[in-house]
């Protein structure tokens, strides 16, 4: 029998195998479909979309023009005081073919995950995310 840290190896790469399938069927990756969120929650700059994926400047740069050559986002330049002088900022947000793709996404989420613990129990269910909340506080702090 494999121990829990070997099975969480597993787990996560199969959930993403899986999560990774899914979005190329709607013609995304996983990471633009997590930055289409974020944008959608009002993570809607640069520096808040930094602050929130962990991604440094030119790899988030580089997901975000790959969503506008796709056509999923618009980009607005914010003009303030303080960017006269330096190189102004940007907003983002979905356009319709953006809100479209994040939707069919969010979908294939849902049914994905309803697939993988439609057999679960709501105890077991409960259980699941009471350690996986537990774990994620522990690397958390460990970061």
């Amino acid at each position: 029998m494999k121990s829990t840290k070997e099975n969480l190896l597993i787990v996560s790469k199969s959930y993403q195998a899986l999560l990774q399938k899914r979005a190329k069927q709607v013609n995304l990756t996983v990471a633009e479909w997590q930055l289409l969120r974020l944008i959608v929650e009002g993570y809607n700059t640069q520096q808040l979309l930094a602050e929130n994926t962990n991604l440094d400047v030119s790899t988030l740069s580089r997901q975000l023009s790959r969503l506008d050559a796709k056509r999923l986002i618009k980009k607005e330049v914010i003009r303030t005081e303080e960017k006269i002088r330096s190189r102004p900022a940007s907003s983002y947000s979905l356009n319709e073919a953006g809100q479209a793709s994040l939707d069919k996404m969010n979908q294939k989420f849902e049914e994905l995950n309803q697939q993988i613990f439609e057999h679960w129990t709501d105890e077991e269910d409960n259980l699941l995310k009471i350690l996986l909340n537990r774990l994620a506080t522990r690397l958390q702090q460990i970061n």
